[in-house]
């Protein structure tokens, strides 16, 4: 056998959207995040934002049940860019999610940096996916010039990102 096609979608708007990253969670759904610059992208009656920033594009974190079903969709961000760029999953059922943003309104709850400080800043942020979603107390999202290339949470529920930044200007809020 060739293999055989289980599932298959569209996901979008009018506009462009692009999957940045793509991860299998420890529910064995599917959660795809990225960038969108559409208002019609499509979102959940749940979802922690359903209204587009109004800026050039806006995050999205969408789930899927292994067969495909539609379980979850916000978006995040403001009326600047806000770009996811990769995504792992937490062994506690969450994501983490890192990216760039230019909105000086991007959620940053308990920050170790809550404030834009240039044109572009990157973000660091886990999500969890729950009946009300909400980003937990105490999330790890913060802020600095440049971009991740890889996200990663090991078994003991530690967060791992790489980034080219200058490491003696980095300072770890944990």
């Amino acid at each position: 056998s060739n293999g055989e096609l289980e599932w298959s979608t569209f996901l979008g708007g009018e506009k462009r959207d692009f999957a940045n990253g793509i991860v299998l969670d420890t529910q064995g759904d599917v959660v795809v995040a990225g960038l969108t610059d559409s208002a019609s992208f499509p979102v959940t009656s749940d979802a922690y934002d359903s209204e587009f920033g109004g800026g050039s594009s806006d995050t999205f974190i969408t789930r899927f049940t292994t067969g495909g079903k539609l379980l979850y969709s916000t978006l995040i961000g403001d009326t600047g860019s806000d770009n996811c760029t990769s995504v792992a999953a937490t062994p506690l059922g969450g994501v983490l999610v890192t990216g760039h943003t230019g909105s000086m309104s991007f959620p940053t709850q308990n920050a170790y940096q809550p404030e834009l400080t240039g044109i572009l800043d990157l973000f660091a942020l886990r999500f969890t996916f729950s009946e009300i979603p909400v980003l937990p107390p105490g999330h790890r999202a913060f802020r600095f010039s440049g971009s991740w290339y890889a996200t990663g949470v090991d078994d003991l529920d530690h967060d791992g990102i790489i980034s080219p930044i200058d490491l003696l200007d980095f300072m770890s809020s944990r």
